[in-house]
């Protein structure tokens, strides 16, 4: 009887976890973006975040810049608009420098934009690295 009770509970256990990762990914998606803080966070559930540009860099140089973070363009999703970047891989590490990272610039060269940084996959949260990147890139952009 015993052992029936602990199948039973174990396999209940069994499938909250698995229905947990599989809508965490869904979760993520459809969490709005947030402004990062003044200072960097403790924690943050499912961390993607937006910072306004004042001045976009032509696309050529929004490029350049973004490279010396590792990033290269992807043409998936893009537009006039809209130049979008990723670096790493899902299946690294939680590292913030090889985890995978999706960067979005919006907005026209010599024109105001916002920039858009994201995990390629979904994250569960921040405990500061993501908001560190998203400071960093956003300084390189606005740099002269």
């Amino acid at each position: 009887m015993y052992a029936a009770i602990g199948t039973v509970f174990l396999g209940g256990v069994i499938a909250l976890l698995a229905g947990g990762v599989a809508v965490a990914p869904r979760v993520y998606r459809q969490r709005p973006y947030r402004e990062p803080a003044a200072h960097a966070p403790r924690f943050v559930w499912f961390p993607k975040y937006r910072l306004p540009l004042a001045e976009v860099p032509s696309w050529p140089e929004v490029e350049a810049r973004l490279a010396k973070h590792g990033l290269t363009r992807s043409d998936a999703g893009e537009g006039r608009d809209t130049l979008r970047f990723t670096r790493g891989s899902p299946w690294q590490d939680f590292s913030i420098r090889r985890m995978k990272v999706d960067v979005t610039v919006q907005g026209q060269p010599a024109g105001p934009g916002e920039v858009f940084v994201e995990a390629g996959g979904f994250a569960l949260f921040d405990t500061g690295d993501t908001w560190q990147l998203t400071r960093e890139i956003a300084e390189s952009l606005q740099a002269a």
